[in-house]
């Protein structure tokens, strides 16, 4: 058994902006008062790594302002980071119908509560809304990336390599797309373009552990034992405690062993 880990389900994170949020003119001054200072300490929690504190904060914020949408997108966007999908997609849901300010784009909320549905497993809503995101924002590369993720879990190849590729041409350092775009190849059994798409995001992201990992495994698949053995003693310098990289390394360096000895005996026979 040779383990691989070309799997596609890997989105690009939410984005939490931690957005401002303004406040009504007739609220009583006194709420003014406590609901900036919850801003404000939501804001430093977010800051300190403490989304857990943010989102009591935003709590607090919405039992004083139930109809702010800032307020919902922002708890929303936690909650989708502490991996509470039910919750972020209530939320988020509820940021699309409730007023929102200026500097709150409607295809970000789109883009996360897109998110929140692909965890979820439903995809096909969550292609939805990243169609929607698109249409708001053509762009975004990132949109078009998790796009064609979801398109790869609903089984349309030529429309998930479609949405890769105008990434690529919309972003040509981001690193996912042509990471997504060597998966399917490997998966179909295209080594060689799979090796040339694993290089090109290696370029991009030297660090990239999965990239490597897959890279050696497309060189084992392809036959190029050597090669397969090269990146697997790369990771496992960078990574000895992982157990995969270590097996399939050893794995490698067997199928690398084993042909250079028919090469050994070929030469003799001649």
């Amino acid at each position: 058994m040779f383990f691989s880990r070309n799997c596609m389900a890997a989105f690009v994170a939410a984005a939490f902006f931690g957005v401002l949020i303004p406040l009504a003119a007739d609220l009583p001054r006194g709420d003014q008062e406590r609901f900036e200072v919850l801003q404000e300490r939501a804001r430093e929690a977010v800051r300190e790594g403490l989304p857990e504190d943010a989102l009591e904060y935003y709590g607090m914020m919405h039992r004083i302002v139930p109809d702010s949408g800032e307020v919902a997108y922002n708890r929303g966007s936690l909650l989708l980071d502490l991996e509470r999908y039910e919750e972020a997609l209530e939320e988020l849901s509820s940021a699309l119908d409730l007023e929102l300010a200026p500097d709150i784009a409607r295809e970000q909320i789109y883009f996360n509560r897109g998110l929140a549905l692909a965890a979820l497993g439903e995809y096909e809503r969550a292609l939805l809304d990243y169609d929607r995101a698109r249409d708001l924002a053509p762009q975004d590369a990132r949109t078009l990336n998790n796009r064609g993720v979801v398109l790869v879990q609903l089984g349309e190849r030529d429309e998930a390599i479609r949405s890769f590729e105008l990434a690529r041409e919309l972003d040509p350092d981001y690193r996912d797309p042509p990471f997504h775009l060597g998966n399917i190849f490997y998966d179909e059994g295209l080594f060689e373009e799979a090796i040339e798409l694993y290089r090109w995001v290696l370029e991009i992201d030297p660090t990239f552990h999965r990239a490597l990992f897959n890279l050696g495994n497309a060189f084992y698949r392809a036959g190029r034992y050597a090669d397969a053995v090269d990146r697997f003693v790369q990771l496992y310098r960078e990574r000895p405690e992982d157990g995969d990289v270590l097996y399939n390394l050893g794995l490698s360096a067997l199928a690398a062993a084993s042909e250079d000895e028919n090469d050994d005996d070929q030469g003799d026979d001649s």
